[in-house]
């Protein structure tokens, strides 16, 4: 009888221990899907003073390949899997007095690429700073998390296939302070970011980087301080300087005909003669005009460009330094390319994508 005790036993046994070693192994799994999103905890470079250094770099920004630097946070196992988004983002950072209140405005926008259909971006920034939507959004939820930081969950009108752009302005008021951070802004659904921010100076202020941590420095479009970054988390420290306005003496009731010191009214001259009429402005000269359109990027080996004649509406594909109609062909992009005239005049044309959803 105690024979046959053990061996009834002992399959009960192996399947109980069997069933353990299953649920500890599915609760394990479903803690990793579940866990928080976290961004690395410090930077890997020391910070870099640049009040004594002055960058003076002719470079352009263009958007780069890097690799996975977050996880896509908690989801439901069960859904089907994040798409990928390559994303490349550009920034302006600037200060002024606006309405008697000193003001600090950055705007930007994302350049978003996905391999699969979007309908969802969540953005972080600091709190202190007010946002300002713009672009392809229908819905925004927003929330402060932690008391330091503003998460954005924004859902778009439609879900986007190919490439798509989100503009977006924050501001903060000063109260006299001479050194602020630039808000590092997250797009959370990126798989890789890359972009370029730009310093901008106004009639008030004055804008320079005191230190940069995992930025590289270049110069902007009208040779102003700049930087590119490639992952995140990095950190620009901005020093504000602000312009004395020297207002001007009011002019003399009398108009200064008075002398200075007897102050006896002059007699007044004889008439000036009526000044004679303008000449007719001379007529504008049309806008030149680019005798072809841009239709889109061919991406077979080498990058060309699909161009339409305007006349016969032919296509014809061109790769860089090639000239078409006296322009020649400088530079190509997926949304748009750049020609250049014999004179040195730039001109770029944009495909019917960017030119709807262009950020001004």
């Amino acid at each position: 009888m105690t024979e046959f005790l053990e061996r009834l036993n002992k399959p009960k046994a192996i399947f109980a221990l069997a069933l353990l070693f299953t649920a500890g192994v599915a609760c394990a799994v479903v803690r990793h899907e579940l866990q928080e999103r976290r961004l690395p905890d410090q930077a890997t470079i020391k910070s870099v003073d640049l009040q004594a250094a002055e960058p003076d770099l002719a470079s352009k920004i263009a958007p780069q390949k890097t690799s996975l630097y977050w996880d896509f946070g908690p989801r439901n196992i069960f859904q089907p899997p994040r798409p990928n988004i390559k994303v490349t983002g550009f920034f302006s950072v600037s200060a002024s007095a606006e309405s008697r209140i000193d003001v600090v405005r950055v705007t930007g926008s994302y350049v978003c690429v996905p391999d699969a259909p979007v309908g969802q971006i969540d953005v972080q920034f600091p709190a202190a700073w007010l946002s300002q939507l713009s672009g392809m959004s229908d819905n925004v939820k927003s929330k402060v998390v932690g008391g330091t930081h503003r998460e954005m969950q924004i859902t778009l009108k439609e879900a986007q296939k190919s490439e798509f752009r989100i503009s977006l302005t924050l501001t903060m008021p000063l109260k006299g302070q001479t050194q602020i951070d630039f808000p590092e802004i997250i797009l959370k659904n990126a798989t890789t970011e890359s972009g370029q921010i730009t310093l901008t100076n106004t009639s008030s202020y004055d804008l320079k980087a005191a230190a940069v941590e995992k930025l590289e420095p270049t110069t902007g479009q009208s040779g102003t301080q700049a930087f590119k970054y490639s992952s995140h988390p990095y950190k620009l420290a901005l020093a504000l300087t602000k312009k004395q306005i020297i207002a001007k003496p009011p002019p003399p009731p009398d108009g200064g005909k008075n002398g200075p010191k007897t102050g006896v009214k002059q007699p007044p001259g004889p008439p000036q003669p009526p000044a004679p009429p303008e000449p007719p402005a001379p007529p504008e000269p049309p806008p030149f005009e680019v005798p072809f359109a841009f239709k889109g990027m061919v991406k077979m080996g080498k990058p060309t460009a699909l161009l339409e004649n305007k006349e016969d509406q032919k296509l014809k594909r061109y790769s860089v330094g090639d000239v078409v109609d006296g322009l020649t062909i400088t530079a190509i992009y997926s949304t748009s390319v750049v020609v250049r005239d014999d004179k040195g005049n730039e001109y770029e044309l944009q495909d019917a994508v960017r030119q709807k959803y262009d950020y001004e």
